[in-house]
Formats: structure tokens, C-alpha cells, sequence
């Protein structure tokens, strides 16, 4: 039987560290193209201005949905981040909470701070009052 599922912060981090460096070569590679648009321009004569005319026409069509591709990725590696930072959290939290009932149960049982042994009402109380 699983024992439910496990984020290990490490892997994660190597993983969005991969997909920045990732996105990082795709933007350089797509800035590139404009040298290559200009290098079209320059060569082609003026009995062929249809070439570079259609490649501007197609570069400029793609810039928005290229601006969206590196967006969404932006988005997806904060979001992971973000993600496991509040896993990582939640789970300190609820460490903190266990070692907290489990001093209140042994307070509770045998009357340590100020309380009469038997007094259960931190349970009660973390329970809103059910």
C-alpha cells in the first residue's frame, strides 16, 4: 500500500532549475531569429522582396504566441516553486502541532503545567470546542 506521496524539495528544485536553463536557451534561440530576418532582407534582391516580406509577415504572426509559451512557463516554474515551498511548510507546521499534542496529551495525563491530571482541554479547545 502507498504511504500517500512524497515531494522531495531538492528534486524539485533540480527539475525547475533544468526548465529555466531550458527556457533561458529558447529565448536566445528565438532572439536569434531577427539576425536571420535581417540577414534575408539584406540578401534577397529587389526582384525578391516577396521572401523577406513573408518571413517579417510570419515572425511578427508568432511573436505573440511565443510571448505565451515563455510565459507559461514562467508561471508553471513559480507555481512549482511556490507549490513545494508550501508543502515544505505545512508539513513543519504539522510536525510543530504533533510535538504540541503530544506534550499536551503527557501534560494532560499526568497534570504538568498547571494542570490537574485528567484536564483535557487543549484537545478541546484545538478542536473547536467538538
Amino acid at each position: 500500500m502507498a504511504e500517500g506521496y512524497r515531494i522531495d524539495p531538492q528534486g524539485v528544485q533540480d527539475v525547475l532549475t533544468a526548465v529555466q536553463q531550458a527556457s533561458q536557451d529558447l529565448s536566445a534561440a528565438i532572439s536569434g531569429i531577427g539576425g536571420a530576418q535581417t540577414d534575408v532582407e539584406t540578401g534577397a534582391s529587389s526582384t525578391c522582396s516577396a521572401v523577406p516580406a513573408a518571413l517579417s509577415a510570419f515572425l511578427d504572426a508568432q511573436t505573440a504566441s511565443v510571448t505565451d509559451v515563455t510565459n507559461r512557463i514562467t508561471a508553471c516554474i513559480f507555481g512549482a516553486a511556490t507549490a513545494t515551498t508550501d508543502y515544505v511548510e505545512a508539513d513543519d507546521t504539522m510536525a510543530s502541532d504533533v510535538t504540541q499534542a503530544q506534550t499536551a496529551a503527557v501534560d494532560a495525563a499526568v497534570g504538568g503545567e498547571g494542570r490537574a491530571a485528567g484536564d483535557f482541554s487543549w484537545f478541546t479547545s484545538r478542536a473547536g470546542g467538538r
